[in-house]
């Protein structure tokens, strides 16, 4: 399947097209709704499975009047830092740094597109950091069997705060959701090891019975 230029493509694009998945769109980026048949991916994503969400939008904002601005138009910024809230649709505010905050949609809400048209006329204090990684989620009972051999970190006491760590090698920001009634850990990493981390992962997840999914399984009104 063939996307318009002007589509934003994740990292990993190129290895879902493999698979030949088929495809919606979500927020200007073609996403992979569907690997297979859609019953065994929702039974994958209880268990344990992979799928990439490089295509909720996000928004970075950083400055010495970052929290108060938010505030003023909306958006409370979660105390302390590396905690996090979570937004309807799959979106998250998260607090990377005393005065840095991650805001981040997901398949609904648009919290990002109001706050950067309001940070355009801002008389100061507060800019935008871009953000471009890539992000999957790892999702299913058996997620800590994967973490168990990527990454260093015991994850049974952080709660849903970001935890940065490297993860199969590659320094990634992590972070448990609770988005759905089943446990996701949601993954970022810089774009230029996106491909090598979705593999390897791709890889590890496939040995542990588990399988590459679509964003279908988390959001079936995307289309």
């Amino acid at each position: 399947m063939s996307h318009s230029s002007s589509l934003r493509l994740s990292p990993v694009y190129a290895a879902l097209e493999v698979s030949k998945p088929r495809w919606g769109v979500l927020w200007d980026m073609p996403v992979a709704l569907a690997l297979g048949p859609e019953e065994q991916e929702r039974a994958s994503a209880r268990d344990l499975a992979i799928c990439d969400v490089s295509a909720f939008r996000r928004l970075g904002l950083s400055g010495p009047g970052t929290v108060l601005w938010l505030s003023a138009h909306g958006v409370a910024a979660p105390d302390p830092v590396y905690n996090a809230t979570e937004l309807p649709g799959g979106g998250q505010v998260i607090r990377t740094g005393i005065q840095d905050v991650l805001l981040e949609d997901g398949w609904k809400g648009e919290t990002t597109v109001p706050i950067q048209k309001a940070l355009a006329s801002s008389a100061g204090g507060v800019y935008e950091v871009l953000r471009q990684e890539a992000s999957f989620f790892l999702s299913g009972s058996r997620v800590g069997e994967v973490l168990a051999q990527t990454c260093g970190v015991d994850f049974q006491g952080v709660g849903n705060c970001l935890v940065m760590s490297r993860v199969a090698g590659v320094s990634a920001s992590l972070r448990f959701r609770a988005t759905m009634d089943f446990p996701v850990c949601q993954i970022w990493v810089d774009a230029s090891y996106a491909l090598y981390l979705w593999k390897t992962l791709c890889e590890i997840v496939g040995d542990l019975g588990g399988r590459p999914i679509g964003l279908g399984c988390f959001a079936p009104e995307i289309n």
